[in-house]
Protein backbone atom coordinates (compact mmCIF):
# COMPACT_ATOMS: atom_id res chain seq x y z
CA UNK A 1 0.00 0.00 0.00
CA UNK A 2 1.31 3.27 -0.47
CA UNK A 3 1.63 5.93 2.08
CA UNK A 4 3.01 8.75 -0.27
CA UNK A 5 1.55 11.28 -3.02
CA UNK A 6 1.97 10.07 -6.47
CA UNK A 7 4.90 11.84 -8.29
CA UNK A 8 4.03 13.84 -11.08
CA UNK A 9 6.12 12.89 -14.18
CA UNK A 10 6.37 15.80 -16.68
CA UNK A 11 6.63 15.15 -20.32
CA UNK A 12 10.03 16.96 -19.88
CA UNK A 13 10.76 14.38 -17.90
CA UNK A 14 10.36 11.86 -20.48
CA UNK A 15 13.17 9.92 -22.20
CA UNK A 16 12.71 7.11 -25.09
CA UNK A 17 13.58 3.73 -23.50
CA UNK A 18 16.81 2.47 -25.80
CA UNK A 19 14.76 -0.98 -25.74
CA UNK A 20 11.97 -2.05 -27.86
CA UNK A 21 9.76 -4.82 -27.25
CA UNK A 22 8.86 -7.18 -30.70
CA UNK A 23 6.80 -9.62 -29.13
CA UNK A 24 4.64 -9.73 -25.78
CA UNK A 25 3.00 -13.49 -24.36
CA UNK A 26 1.59 -13.33 -21.12
CA UNK A 27 0.19 -16.82 -19.24
CA UNK A 28 -1.75 -16.09 -16.41
CA UNK A 29 -2.27 -18.26 -13.29
CA UNK A 30 -5.59 -16.50 -11.59
CA UNK A 31 -6.08 -16.79 -8.01
CA UNK A 32 -7.60 -13.78 -6.02
CA UNK A 33 -4.93 -13.32 -3.51
CA UNK A 34 -1.73 -15.13 -5.34
CA UNK A 35 -1.90 -14.55 -9.36
CA UNK A 36 1.21 -15.56 -11.28
CA UNK A 37 1.81 -13.46 -14.43
CA UNK A 38 4.56 -14.75 -16.57
CA UNK A 39 5.56 -12.41 -19.08
CA UNK A 40 7.92 -13.38 -22.38
CA UNK A 41 9.40 -10.49 -23.96
CA UNK A 42 11.44 -10.43 -26.98
CA UNK A 43 13.62 -7.15 -27.13
CA UNK A 44 15.90 -5.61 -28.85
CA UNK A 45 18.22 -2.67 -27.71
CA UNK A 46 18.13 -0.06 -29.66
CA UNK A 47 20.42 3.04 -28.27
CA UNK A 48 19.11 5.88 -26.16
CA UNK A 49 16.54 7.77 -28.28
CA UNK A 50 17.16 5.71 -31.67
CA UNK A 51 14.61 4.24 -34.02
CA UNK A 52 15.25 1.14 -35.31
CA UNK A 53 16.22 0.18 -38.18
CA UNK A 54 13.53 -1.93 -39.35
CA UNK A 55 9.88 -1.32 -38.29
CA UNK A 56 9.00 -3.41 -35.75
CA UNK A 57 5.98 -6.78 -35.88
CA UNK A 58 3.28 -7.25 -33.99
CA UNK A 59 1.18 -9.84 -35.70
CA UNK A 60 -1.41 -10.61 -34.48
CA UNK A 61 -1.33 -14.11 -34.48
CA UNK A 62 2.32 -14.14 -32.48
CA UNK A 63 0.77 -11.86 -29.43
CA UNK A 64 -1.31 -14.67 -26.71
CA UNK A 65 -2.59 -14.34 -23.24
CA UNK A 66 -3.35 -18.04 -22.00
CA UNK A 67 -5.94 -17.55 -19.02
CA UNK A 68 -6.98 -20.63 -16.90
CA UNK A 69 -8.04 -20.20 -13.59
CA UNK A 70 -7.67 -23.79 -12.52
CA UNK A 71 -3.84 -23.68 -12.88
CA UNK A 72 -3.79 -26.04 -15.89
CA UNK A 73 -0.55 -25.65 -18.03
CA UNK A 74 -0.53 -23.57 -21.09
CA UNK A 75 0.69 -24.28 -24.66
CA UNK A 76 4.08 -22.73 -24.53
CA UNK A 77 4.75 -23.17 -28.56
CA UNK A 78 5.22 -20.08 -30.57
CA UNK A 79 2.61 -19.18 -32.59
CA UNK A 80 4.65 -17.36 -35.65
CA UNK A 81 6.43 -20.62 -37.29
CA UNK A 82 9.05 -18.51 -37.15
CA UNK A 83 11.93 -20.81 -37.09
CA UNK A 84 15.24 -20.60 -34.26
CA UNK A 85 18.46 -20.57 -35.92
CA UNK A 86 21.05 -19.57 -32.93
CA UNK A 87 24.32 -20.62 -33.41
CA UNK A 88 26.88 -20.55 -30.71
CA UNK A 89 28.97 -17.83 -32.64
CA UNK A 90 25.49 -15.88 -32.09
CA UNK A 91 25.55 -16.60 -28.58
CA UNK A 92 29.33 -15.11 -28.27
CA UNK A 93 28.57 -11.59 -30.46
CA UNK A 94 25.45 -10.77 -28.02
CA UNK A 95 27.69 -11.66 -24.78
CA UNK A 96 30.06 -8.98 -26.34
CA UNK A 97 27.40 -7.05 -26.55
CA UNK A 98 25.78 -7.18 -23.06
CA UNK A 99 28.33 -5.33 -21.38
CA UNK A 100 28.23 -2.24 -23.61
CA UNK A 101 24.21 -2.33 -23.41
CA UNK A 102 21.92 -0.29 -21.52
CA UNK A 103 20.32 -1.46 -18.12
CA UNK A 104 16.74 -2.65 -18.72
CA UNK A 105 14.57 -0.84 -16.28
CA UNK A 106 11.13 -2.11 -15.72
CA UNK A 107 8.23 -0.19 -13.53
CA UNK A 108 6.01 -2.17 -11.33
CA UNK A 109 4.83 -1.97 -7.27
CA UNK A 110 2.93 -4.39 -5.28
CA UNK A 111 3.99 -7.43 -6.90
CA UNK A 112 6.70 -10.17 -5.89
CA UNK A 113 9.53 -11.50 -8.24
CA UNK A 114 9.87 -14.88 -8.54
CA UNK A 115 11.91 -15.40 -11.91
CA UNK A 116 13.58 -13.75 -14.67
CA UNK A 117 15.20 -15.74 -17.03
CA UNK A 118 17.35 -14.13 -20.22
CA UNK A 119 16.94 -16.61 -23.41
CA UNK A 120 15.84 -19.31 -21.38
CA UNK A 121 18.72 -19.42 -18.49
CA UNK A 122 18.44 -18.28 -15.21
CA UNK A 123 19.57 -14.27 -14.73
CA UNK A 124 22.07 -14.04 -11.82
CA UNK A 125 21.29 -11.77 -8.88
CA UNK A 126 24.51 -10.00 -9.39
CA UNK A 127 22.92 -8.66 -12.68
CA UNK A 128 19.77 -7.84 -11.04
CA UNK A 129 18.65 -4.66 -8.59
CA UNK A 130 14.87 -4.71 -7.17
CA UNK A 131 13.46 -1.80 -5.16
CA UNK A 132 9.73 -1.40 -4.38
CA UNK A 133 9.06 -0.05 -7.99
CA UNK A 134 11.42 -1.00 -10.39
CA UNK A 135 13.58 -4.20 -11.50
CA UNK A 136 16.98 -3.32 -13.52
CA UNK A 137 18.52 -5.94 -14.97
CA UNK A 138 22.27 -5.72 -16.65
CA UNK A 139 23.84 -6.94 -19.13
CA UNK A 140 21.65 -8.30 -21.38
CA UNK A 141 22.43 -9.35 -24.76
CA UNK A 142 21.70 -6.71 -27.66
CA UNK A 143 18.94 -9.00 -28.60
CA UNK A 144 16.72 -11.93 -26.10
CA UNK A 145 14.13 -13.10 -24.77
CA UNK A 146 13.31 -11.98 -21.34
CA UNK A 147 10.83 -14.48 -18.51
CA UNK A 148 9.32 -12.97 -15.99
CA UNK A 149 7.18 -14.58 -13.35
CA UNK A 150 5.71 -12.25 -10.75
CA UNK A 151 3.06 -12.80 -8.17
CA UNK A 152 0.65 -10.24 -7.13
CA UNK A 153 -2.51 -10.07 -5.25
CA UNK A 154 -5.63 -9.14 -6.92
CA UNK A 155 -7.94 -8.34 -3.72
CA UNK A 156 -5.57 -6.13 -2.32
CA UNK A 157 -5.09 -4.04 -5.17
CA UNK A 158 -6.91 -1.14 -3.74
CA UNK A 159 -5.17 1.17 -5.98
CA UNK A 160 -6.99 -0.42 -9.17
CA UNK A 161 -3.97 -0.38 -11.31
CA UNK A 162 -2.69 -3.31 -13.43
CA UNK A 163 -4.82 -6.34 -13.70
Amino acid sequence: MRHTEPRTIERLDYRPSPWQIRRVKLHFRLDPTATEVRSELQIVHVGEGAVPAQPVETPVSSASADIASDGAASDDTASDGAASDDTASDDVANDAVAAAVAPLKLDGANLETLYVEVDGAAMPASRMTESATVLELRELPAECTLTITTRINPEANTALEGL
